[in-house]
């Protein structure tokens, strides 16, 4: 079963906070769109959250910045999408057509870009985040796997998504980001690593320079070399999204200039816990030239026995579609890879996310065993929405 290791299903109408705005247009303009032309589509997703129809706006948008055929639009597009259902369908219909099979697995990361400003109606966007990409599990499961984000500028009040999310089954991990605002010494962190240890939830850490960004914003919230002092106390499997990807020229640290060098370090000194996904990678992105150095960089990981063991295909759909086609990121990897990319695709991602081979049930206290018992009870719920988008995957045979 194939693996998209990291992935978004969220609406506009879901995410997007003053906060989000501001970082949303910053990421507009890095893919050659101009400020005019990001404010525009800023524009366009307001309109339609506030009934105008996504289309016509959409070919008006496109005529007017000549943008037919870019991918970008179909950012938009899923982004003004009415709700999360219908953007989960059309993840689902990509990951399956580009994995080329019908089990393929997404894991679904959750955004919540709030800061101290933030109003009381946009910190309540999350709940209606959280609850419809929560039962996407149900439509799509152990197809779609949810994993719901703690941040830690909501104060106490992020602890209830941790135990809503882990304790009660419907998440079986927890993505963290800190370059919202907040660094590894925020008394909040140990928290959610220890409870991440006890369910053996694997974290999922947005880990490069770019991405959303938060007020007093430094690109070193996110650093492995920040981070190694936790992973070394505590028990869990962390992924560093992006694998630590930074602008080319740019040292994203004084006292390392690269981020990926450094995390296939912690993969070495910590086997089984640090693993790092190659979603939205710069050099996949890049020209010709620096694919091919991107590629020779990756194979030479792949054949390192510790190294090839701990490296995730991710995409970062539909945030990817600010540069690509999911569909094209997919054909990217499997192309350069080979035979190779069954590791990063399917082995790899299983051993992250505690997949249990098919009929054999994983341990009940584990966030995993525990979104297994939460997904039979949902099938048989007066609202059960089970197996709306799919049928259950390969890995839960025998076990609902």
């Amino acid at each position: 079963m194939r693996v998209d290791d990291h992935a978004h299903v969220f609406t506009f109408k879901t995410f997007l906070t003053r906060a989000a705005e501001a970082d949303l247009k910053v990421r507009l303009m890095a893919w050659h769109l101009s400020e005019a032309a990001a404010n525009d589509a800023i524009k366009l997703a307001k309109a339609v959250l506030f009934g105008d129809a996504a289309e016509a706006r959409l070919a008006v948008f496109a005529a007017t910045w000549g943008l037919a055929g870019n991918p970008v639009l179909e950012f938009l597009r899923r982004g003004c999408l009415p709700d999360i259902d219908d953007v989960t369908d059309a993840l689902m219909a990509d990951t399956t057509a580009a994995a080329g099979e019908d089990d393929a697995l997404a894991v679904l990361l959750m955004m919540d870009v709030v800061d101290g400003d933030s109003t009381p109606e946009e910190l309540a966007l999350y709940e209606t985040q959280f609850t419809e990409t929560v039962a996407q599990a149900e439509r799509y499961p152990g197809r779609a796997l949810p994993f719901v984000m703690i941040n830690p500028l909501r104060g106490n009040a992020a602890l209830d998504y941790l135990r809503r999310g882990l304790d009660e089954g419907r998440c079986v991990g927890v993505k963290l980001y800190p370059s919202l605002g907040y660094t590894v010494t925020d008394p909040m962190i140990p928290k959610i690593l220890r409870a991440c240890q006890d369910a053996a939830a694997p974290i999922i850490m947005h880990c490069n320079d770019a991405g959303f960004c938060g007020p007093g914003y430094d690109c070193t919230y996110c650093s492995p070399m920040a981070w190694q002092d936790v992973i070394a106390d505590y028990d869990v499997r962390f992924d560093f999204a992006h694998f630590g990807d930074h602008t080319e020229g740019k040292a994203a640290s004084d006292t390392h200039p690269s981020w990926r060098d450094f995390i296939t370090t912690l993969m070495d000194r910590f086997p089984g816990r640090v693993y790092a996904d190659v979603s939205y990678q710069s050099g996949p992105l890049g020209t010709p030239e620096e694919q091919e150095a991107y590629v020779a960089w990756l194979k030479g990981q792949l054949a390192d026995e510790t190294r090839g063991r701990h490296i995730l295909f991710g995409t970062d759909s539909f945030l990817i579609f600010l540069a690509t086609t999911a569909r094209h990121y997919w054909d990217f990897f499997k192309t350069a890879l080979g035979d190779d990319f069954g590791r990063i695709a399917v082995e790899n991602p299983a051993r992250f996310l505690g997949l249990p081979t098919a009929g054999t049930a994983p341990d009940p206290n584990t966030a995993l065993g525990r979104h297994v018992a939460y997904l039979q009870e949902r099938k048989n719920a007066p609202d059960s929405r089970f197996g709306q988008g799919a049928a259950p995957a390969g890995w839960l045979a025998g076990l609902l």
